[in-house]
């Protein structure tokens, strides 16, 4: 059965997804993106360089950054990238948007996903496309995903990072030394709690990078938090 297509408004544009009944279906629904207080932040940045969105999912970010924002994007998605695909190709994003089924580590490897997920009540306990590790049910099928560094792709004018990987952004941020250190990029990046931050600020402070805001509550279901280039302390 086909899905039936959801849409978003925002500041002059317009974003369309297949309602695969997950959390960003839901907030479509409400006629509002996922994680809104967020993307609206990036919005009012008026960032002008290529988006990096290491984690893209079905494409909430992705498509923000590329319909609303107008930037270009590198989606990295390994597991979803065919729903990813056909909502940028929904959207006619091709131009804008280059998709990469590789996952994002610290060195070139081969990782294997058994992930948690949440099975979706509408497909007959199909996988949503959706992962939700909240909800706590095993749908890992233990594929084999290959892993690159983001500094391997060497991408031109990195102006924005977004890391949502699953407790891993650390690692995707240490494969990305070079790149940081060469553009100097604004970084969202996911925290799980205190040791996924501090694995994160243990690669950035050294790179001239602090914590200079954080997204939680309301519209997140983990705190993103915002890092920037200081050339000084860290936090």
């Amino acid at each position: 059965m086909t899905r039936p297509v959801l849409q978003i408004t925002a500041h002059g544009a317009r974003v369309r997804m297949r309602d695969t009944g997950g959390k960003i279906s839901r907030c479509m629904r409400r006629g509002v993106p996922y994680e809104r207080p967020l993307l609206e932040h990036i919005y009012q940045q008026r960032f002008t360089g290529v988006a990096v969105d290491a984690g893209a999912n079905i494409g909430n970010h992705t498509l923000w950054f590329s319909q609303v924002c107008g930037l270009d994007v590198v989606a990295f998605e390994p597991l979803h990238h065919e729903l990813l695909a056909e909502h940028v190709r929904m959207n006619r994003a091709q131009k804008r948007v280059r998709i990469e089924t590789v996952a994002l580590g610290d060195h070139t490897s081969t990782a294997t996903h058994v992930g948690k997920g949440r099975l979706d009540p509408d497909a007959s306990a199909e996988p949503s496309a959706e992962p939700d590790v909240a909800a706590g049910q095993w749908i890992g099928s233990g594929a084999n995903l290959p892993v690159r560094t983001l500094d391997s792709y060497q991408l031109p004018d990195v102006d924005v990072i977004k890391a949502d990987i699953e407790g891993m952004e650390a690692m995707m941020l240490a494969g990305a030394r070079a790149t940081i250190r060469r553009h100097r990029p604004v970084v969202f990046a996911e925290e799980w709690g205190r040791p996924e931050h501090e694995a994160i600020a243990s690669v950035l402070h050294p790179l001239g990078y602090a914590l200079t805001r954080r997204f939680s509550g309301k519209g997140s279901r983990t705190p993103v938090g915002r890092w920037d280039y200081t050339a000084g302390g860290a936090r």
